[in-house]
């Protein structure tokens, strides 16, 4: 048994270029993501294909990547739409960037603190505490 604290729940959203999107405001369907040049995380691969399957979609993605970020830098050198958590997009970090909800998607990213209850650090109690106060056990 662990002690666990949720620290973040968040939506996968298309993140590229604003050139790539009609309106900078539009949420993206599935269906409109199948033809264009999507990047993923590989964390989400198996997800993702369940979703697009379940639309009656295939998905084929110009790049896979072990990382978020590298999936962001690919999407801000213009290679395609990134298909990755929404705070990966830090504010002002690339003018030449958007976000874009994805429609009808259920995939959600989760950050939690994990902590072993028989951790003797005292440093490391004092840390995972300060997050429990903030937090609603999970």
């Amino acid at each position: 048994d662990f002690s666990c604290v949720s620290l973040n729940t968040e939506p996968l959203v298309a993140i590229g270029l604003t050139s790539f999107f009609e309106d900078p405001r539009q949420s993206v369907s599935l269906s409109w993501l199948q033809s264009r040049s999507l990047i993923i995380y590989r964390r989400w691969e198996t997800l993702l294909r369940n979703a697009f399957n379940e639309k009656g979609l295939d998905l084929c993605p110009l790049c896979v990547s072990d990382d978020a970020r590298t999936c962001l830098g690919w999407a801000i050198s213009g290679l395609g739409i990134a298909l990755i958590p929404a705070s990966t997009l830090e504010p002002g970090l690339d003018q030449s960037l958007t976000s874009h909800p994805i429609e009808n998607l259920d995939i959600r990213s989760s950050i939690t603190l994990i902590m072993n209850p028989n951790e003797k650090s005292k440093i490391a109690q004092k840390f995972f505490r300060s997050f429990q106060e903030d937090s609603p056990p999970t």
